[in-house]
């Protein structure tokens, strides 16, 4: 009762207030409701007027907001209406790239799977391209695969560090021979009792003329120089094993710088393989980049549904981004729409809800609630809760765009 004569006060202010200004809008002076704007108001009527039109804008929103909260009042059984059933999967296929349709693989009303084609592009550019960039992908594989030259150049390594290594044996070697002086010392030796032996000859002839005969002498003088020459040699082969180490050392360096040549080939070599390795890598980028270039020419469905719309035909040039079909699935629904606070308190602390759907004939079908969503926030102008309810419709039986209500349990 106290809605009725609300509204039955609304109307009687409203149309007091219009009668007033037609009878104003005839009369002369000026007259606003803008504050900014001069007011003249020759009679109290007037005034009065004024006042009725001032407290109709006030009651306007507040009638507004009453009517809403009486469309989402419970009935007797505790639903709350004003919902919508809305599609939960539902999608919209655009072309990736921009091309000329070769074939419209489904029609209108058909019922897809996941994956299946929509759309063919014309591709034939996309599969040679693809083409090449196997052939280039595998040609960078098999040098990849190919190890030769790194295998040649660890060989080379090894082969010179065993170089090295024998060359510093035989230095050693040399360096021992430099540095051994027995045998100068024992040929000084015996070059020194030869020539003591040559002496006294010497000596015991001139005293006693028949005591050494002159061969005996000859002979001691002989075996003298023979001493001489050997001490010599001794010394020759000295100072020959010490331009050996002299030479083993000028030799060593030469044998480092081979074997560092050496390690520069290998790493050469590693690197290059390294190198073949990452184009190997860039090519099957590539590759992977023309079959998704490829793939781009088949328009597929990302959802099991049904085609209810097909906006391009064979031969019909298509821009990238441009929305040539879409499908819906109608398996899963949600009643959606807004409540007050009270209501989504009621529904967020439910046990169950049970949505109800009236068709389009009238009748009405019950389904329980799968998933449920109550918004944490208020809208800011009407101070309502946005929810959804989810449920079941793989029978079919309900369209999207059905009124419906809910039930908290």
């Amino acid at each position: 009762m106290v809605n009725i004569n609300l509204k039955r006060e609304f109307v009687k202010i409203f149309d007091s207030a219009s009668m007033a200004l037609r009878r104003m809008s005839d009369k002369r002076g000026s007259w606003s409701l803008l504050p900014q704007t001069r007011v003249r108001i020759p009679t109290a009527n007037q005034m009065r007027v004024t006042q009725r039109i001032q407290a109709c804008l006030f009651l306007l929103p507040l009638l507004f907001i009453h009517v809403q909260a009486v469309a989402q009042t419970p009935d007797s059984a505790g639903s709350i209406g004003g919902l919508v059933v809305v599609l939960m999967d539902e999608a919209s296929i655009a072309a990736a790239i921009e091309g000329s349709v070769s074939e419209v693989v489904v029609g209108e009303g058909e019922t897809v799977s996941a994956g299946d084609v929509i759309i063919q592009l014309d591709d034939r550019k996309a599969q040679l391209e693809q083409s090449l960039a196997q052939q280039a992908a595998e040609i960078a594989t098999h040098r990849q695969v190919e190890t030769s030259a790194v295998d040649a150049a660890k060989v080379a390594v090894a082969e010179q560090e065993q170089t090295i290594a024998e060359h510093e044996i035989r230095s050693e070697l040399n360096r021992r021979r430099a540095a051994n002086e027995l045998k100068i010392q024992a040929a000084e030796k015996a070059e020194l009792v030869a020539k003591n032996e040559w002496q006294r000859a010497e000596s015991a002839r001139q005293n006693f003329v028949d005591a050494v005969s002159e061969s005996e002498i000859e002979g001691l003088q002989l075996a003298y120089e023979r001493c001489q020459l050997e001490t010599r040699e001794a010394i020759f082969q000295l100072e020959m094993a010490a331009i050996d180490v002299r030479l083993d050392q000028a030799m060593g360096k030469t044998l480092q710088w081979q074997l560092e040549s050496a390690r520069v080939s290998l790493h050469a070599a590693k690197a290059a393989n390294e190198v073949r390795a990452l184009e190997a890598k860039i090519q099957g980028l590539k590759l992977d980049l023309a079959r998704v270039v490829s793939d781009d020419h088949h328009l597929q469905s990302p959802i099991d549904g049904t085609v209810v719309s097909i906006s391009a035909g064979v031969g019909d040039w298509v821009r990238s981004g441009q929305v040539i079909a879409r499908i819906i699935g109608r398996e899963r629904l949600r009643a959606e729409g807004y409540v007050t606070s009270e209501h989504a308190h009621r529904l967020r602390n439910a046990n169950s809800v049970v949505v109800r759907v009236t068709n389009s004939d009238g009748t009405t079908i019950q389904r329980d609630g799968v998933q449920r969503f109550v918004s944490p926030e208020l809208d800011a102008v009407t101070g309502e809760v946005r929810i959804w309810i989810e449920f079941d419709n793989r029978d079919g039986k309900i369209y999207p765009g059905s009124k419906a209500s809910v039930e908290a349990r």
